[in-house]
Formats: C-alpha cells, sequence, structure tokens
C-alpha cells in the first residue's frame, strides 16, 4: 500500500492552490492530475523510486516540477515530503531525514494495529 502523510498531503493541498491561483484551475488539474497519477503508478512499481547519495534510508521520485520524498516500510510505501525541484532537497533532507523516518514507523505501527 502507499500511504501519504499529513505533511505531504498539506504540501499537496499547497501545490493546488499555488497552481490555481498562478496558471487557472485547468492548468492546476492537470498538474494535480499528473501528480496523483505517479503516486498511483508508484503503489504498483515501488522500485521505480530512486535513492540519493544524500540519504540512506529515503527514496526518491520526481514529478513535474517537484520530487516525492518517499521510505518503505514493511512492503508499504509512504510519501513524506513533496518538494518543489529548485530547492536544496540534499540540505533539508540532511535536518528532517531522522524525524521523517520516525514519523514513518510511528505511522506504520499504528496501520498495522488498526489492521489487526
Amino acid at each position: 500500500m502507499l500511504y501519504l502523510t499529513d505533511t505531504a498531503l498539506d504540501e499537496l493541498h499547497e501545490i493546488r492552490r499555488y497552481s490555481i491561483r498562478e496558471f487557472g484551475k485547468r492548468a492546476a488539474y492537470k498538474y494535480m492530475e499528473g501528480i496523483a497519477n505517479i503516486i498511483r503508478m508508484l503503489e504498483d512499481w515501488p522500485d521505480l523510486l530512486r535513492e540519493k547519495p544524500f540519504s540512506n534510508n529515503l527514496k526518491f521520485y520526481p514529478v513535474e516540477k517537484h520530487i516525492l520524498a518517499c521510505t518503505i516500510v514493511e512492503n508499504d510505501i509512504y510519501v513524506l515530503r513533496i518538494f518543489y525541484g529548485g530547492m536544496d532537497i540534499e540540505s533539508i533532507m540532511n535536518e528532517l531525514e531522522p524525524n521523517l523516518l520516525e514519523e514513518a514507523r510511528i505511522l506504520n505501527m499504528r496501520l498495522k494495529a488498526l489492521r489487526n
């Protein structure tokens, strides 16, 4: 399964708001549809996620002008953050990675408890 954290969902909403404001509803819809299609594709083909030299535990996938930062826990994919591609992701990951991994671990434990 593939899950988005609350932070990733908030970032999707912000991308949508920005896209509507800057490019209009029609363009925003197409952009968001492209992101949604990639997310669905990654659920079926998690091997498309790529490692980066600055992170030992996270995997990444570019989509449009953004990059999905993900981790895999017990065969479930967690989209942790959605970054604008122009950001210095390496510096951000050095600071955020431990917290993101902990967030994924906790979310995984909660979901396991719900399944049982």
